[in-house]
């Protein structure tokens, strides 16, 4: 019964901690195909090859570095048209007075706008900062190319620097550049001279003394990236000491995190700061209060959960990051060759998923301390319903577990977990929480302030089409409209892989002998193994909404069921409702085909009448 346990927490686990949902998409790049393509068309069908840094200009408008084509590129906010506005592809240094179109840049660390327009670029090989006006005309305004750091209060064109890195743009239009090879930040003011700000030009790696005295006096590591609040305050991402500081408006220094493995940092309106967590395949964020909160990501490497909340992205390598003035937050990811957007998610959308690959997932988007042992979940592929004028919604089926992500208010104050009644019924309104479907309650089984999981009533079986909508005191607090299918499957995971370096984490899928599989307890080959799914539809005999099933008959689905392993049909041993667990709940126990490869990632899906399930990872001994 301890499997079973396990199930059921998975079923009624990880309701969010967040107060506002973000949506993930792709805004620019083809996932995994580097090269050079696109300019003058749509940035989504264009090709970038490790875009690194970013930023965001006054209209909304994203310039990044396309690094390995060695070009900057725009994304133009009204059109979502792509174009390259600097560079010719070939590292050199050449261009200045002339269009940036046909300059030459070194490897380029750092980008910032300024209010006018204006585009600087640190040209970091070439020891420079050069800016590109709004004429499209480059020039230099730091830096000789000459290595050196002379050249403070003279004019910053003549300044020697060495591997400038990040920039910031303040609103008085005060240039700061992170001179990373000089360990110091340092500051060209509108009158074109140089000011340094922080630093002593001693780098290293450790903690370095200073805070709460002026910055000028501090020393830094390695600074590499730079933000400016609305306020004026400075921060200052310095890879040497692994941490984030602030200069405030005094010249005062202080760290205000630290341990965190971070090379872009962003701030909103509010002063919370972004940064990605290139490491951990992250975005976290640092509140005014000083409090960590992990924002996006599931430190899962790699390329899902666009149309889905944040906290289930994939990313390979999150490096820039950059701010618009609505909200919007925009990521690099680098070895996805994709620049991806985390959108606030509005109050009254909600987001419909497949309750296997998101019930299962841990607490995302929740309060957290910057512990990388959390356990993060995440989807087996692309579990959600999208949003946005282009998404195609993906359908869901009678009898589904369901989950329902929204804005704050969605769903009870607290995380809620329902229990089955004394006649063993789950029921329909529970923490003051109503889902509807076509106007036909559905069972809740967890009610939480930004989301709500719920199971699609049987009778929208034939329906083509559902309105679900979440009902809060009352009140409907978010509705979508999604397709019905007669099945749509998904199997319970706890991170769709048994590849982990956690004895407790990998996918629910049970070995012969009722334990988890995961990598350190591979399956046997041609051994027996059992998964668990939901999604499966109609079933024989019919089951009831919300009922717990006890025997000694279990409903089994009406379509055919197959399972593939590793491309290859296994043999299906059983397809049934479980003992204990709610109807729409589906144990299948399949054998391993002999031909399957022993490996610590072995594909499964299930197939129910023609629907395919995402993908999840089993190990085989």
């Amino acid at each position: 019964m301890k499997s079973l346990a396990l199930i059921f927490g998975l079923l009624l686990a990880g309701a969010l901690a967040s107060a506002q949902q973000f949506v993930t998409s792709t805004i620019a790049g083809t996932p995994g195909a580097a090269a050079y393509a696109g300019d003058a068309g749509p940035a989504i069908n264009a090709q970038l090859n490790h875009p690194l840094c970013l930023t965001i200009d006054a209209q909304g408008n994203i310039y990044f570095v396309d690094s390995g084509n060695n070009l900057i590129r725009k994304i133009t906010a009204a059109t979502g048209v792509i174009n390259t506005v600097a560079g010719t592809g070939t590292q050199g240094f050449a261009g200045d007075g002339g269009p940036a179109l046909q300059a030459q840049f070194g490897s380029i660390d750092g980008l910032a706008a300024d209010a006018q327009g204006n585009l600087y670029i640190s040209d970091t090989t070439n020891s420079r900062v050069r800016m590109v006006n709004t004429s499209g005309i480059v020039s230099t305004v730091a830096g000789t190319g000459i290595q050196g750091g002379t050249g403070n209060f003279g004019p910053a064109v003549q300044a020697e620097l060495v591997y400038p890195a990040g920039l910031a743009v303040d609103a008085k239009g005060d240039l700061y550049i992170a001179d990373f090879g000089n360990a110091t930040v340092r500051m060209v003011n509108p009158a074109g001279t140089m000011i340094p700000i922080a630093g002593v030009d001693v780098p290293g790696y450790g903690v370095f003394p200073g805070d709460g005295g002026v910055s000028y006096g501090a020393t830094l590591g390695a600074p590499y990236a730079l933000a400016v609040d609305s306020s004026g305050n400075l921060y200052i991402d310095d890879l040497g000491s692994s941490s984030i500081r602030k200069v405030d408006t005094s010249g005062i220094i202080s760290t205000v995190i630290a341990q965190i493995s971070t090379a872009a940092i962003a701030i909103d309106s509010g002063g919370n700061i972004y940064f990605a967590d290139y490491r951990n395949e992250v975005i976290d964020k640092l509140t005014p209060g000083g409090v960590p909160v992990a924002f996006a990501g599931n430190q899962v490497q790699g390329y899902a959960g666009n149309g889905g909340p944040a906290s289930y992205a994939e990313f390979n390598l999150p490096f820039g990051i950059a701010l618009d003035s609505s909200g919007n937050v925009y990521i690099s990811d680098y070895d996805n060759d994709v620049i991806r957007a985390l959108t606030p998610l509005p109050a009254s959308t909600v987001i419909v998923a497949n309750g296997a690959s998101n019930v299962g997932f841990g607490p995302g988007g929740g309060v957290l301390p910057l512990d990388r042992t959390v356990i993060r979940r995440r989807p087996s592929a692309q579990p959600f319903v999208p949003v946005g004028a282009n998404s195609s919604p993906l359908p869901i089926s009678p009898g589904e577990i369901v989950t329902i992500f929204g804005a704050d208010g969605l769903g009870f104050s607290a995380n809620a977990q329902a229990q089955p009644d004394s006649s063993g019924l789950i029921e329909t309104q529970f923490a003051n929480t109503l889902v509807t479907f076509n106007g036909i309650p559905g069972p809740i089984l967890v009610s939480a302030p930004n989301q709500v999981t719920a199971i699609v009533p049987y009778e929208l079986a034939g329906a083509t089409q559902a309105n679900v909508a979440v009902i809060n005191n009352g009140q409907t607090t978010g509705s979508a409209t999604v397709p019905v299918a007669a099945s749509a499957p998904g199997i319970f995971t706890l991170n769709s892989s048994a590849y982990t370096t956690s004895t407790f984490l990998g996918s629910p899928v049970l070995n012969a002998d009722g334990t988890v599989n995961t990598i350190y307890n591979p399956a046997a080959e041609s051994s027996n193994i059992t998964l668990y799914e939901t999604g499966e539809g109609l079933t024989s005999p019919a089951s009831v909404d919300g009922l717990i099933a006890t025997g000694p008959t279990f409903a089994a689905p009406q379509l055919p069921v197959t399972v593939m392993i590793n491309g290859i049909a296994a043999t299906v041993v059983s397809a049934a409702a479980v003992q204990g667990l709610v109807a729409g709940v589906m144990k299948i126990v399949v054998t391993l085909p002999s031909s399957v490869t022993t490996s610590k990632a072995v594909p499964v899906t299930v197939q129910v009448g023609t629907v395919v399930s995402p993908t999840v990872t089993i190990a085989v001994k």
